[in-house]
């Protein structure tokens, strides 16, 4: 007899998720948005979630409505090994995403105070299943996330990460390009869209509002201005 015809347990299969079919050029655009989103909040820790699904797989949650405090959603899935393959600008943004992934646990993000109540059984958690599969088009970053530029108009379409001193895993060509810029007083900048977290282009940005290019680094993120 089936049991929840008269109100028995459900099966296993009846409690499972989704199943979630993720390729390794997904999971790997999804973990290089994770720098220009967290380097968008004020507060990443706390505008940003990783929800662990089985034992390598994240699914990335941000707030999709017009106020801060907006609810979080689901956004996409990336995976521990994209994520460690990622190179990070900054080391203070690779600590806060690294922060996220330690703190990330099988369940979704508490409801915030704007949010409606959750149902008192939280839906199951989705099942990854990664395979490759040709690239697609990079999706658009959350709403709120194109809201809140760092320091900077709510309007502003790109967002500049400057590459810290020790920012790590950068090959020598781009490092030397780099410390080279801060040597004449510049600071190297990465420039971002805000709309999907594609990389556009990269400069040696000085105090007295001047700019030259860094091909090497612009090659090295995969910007449109390299191409």
């Amino acid at each position: 007899m089936d049991g929840r015809a008269d109100g028995g347990a459900e099966s296993a299969e009846d409690a499972a998720g989704p199943t979630l079919t993720v390729s390794e050029d997904e999971a790997r655009a999804c973990a290089a948005r994770l720098e220009p989103m967290a380097a968008s909040f004020p507060d990443p820790t706390e505008a940003l979630y990783l929800r662990r699904l089985g034992e390598t797989a994240f699914q990335v949650w941000a707030p999709r409505g017009t106020t801060p405090d907006a609810p979080l959603q689901p956004w996409c899935i990336t995976t521990l090994t994209a994520i460690a393959e990622t190179s990070f600008l900054d080391a203070t943004n690779r600590a806060t995403v690294m922060k996220l992934v330690a703190g990330a646990g099988p369940e979704p993000p508490p409801a915030r105070a704007a949010a409606p109540a959750p149902e008192a059984t939280p839906a199951p958690a989705p099942t990854v299943v990664l395979e490759e599969t040709e690239e697609a088009a990079p999706r658009g970053l959350p709403a709120a996330f194109q809201r809140l530029p760092p320091r900077g108009g709510r309007s502003a379409p790109t967002v500049g990460i400057p590459v810290a001193a020790d920012g790590g895993g950068l090959p020598d060509a781009v490092s030397a390009g780099a410390a080279a810029c801060r040597a004449e007083g510049g600071q190297p900048t990465a420039v971002f869209t805000r709309l999907t977290g594609e990389a556009l282009a990269a400069a040696c940005r000085r105090p007295d509002g001047t700019e030259t290019p860094l091909p090497a680094l612009a090659a090295h993120l995969g910007a449109t201005a390299a191409r």
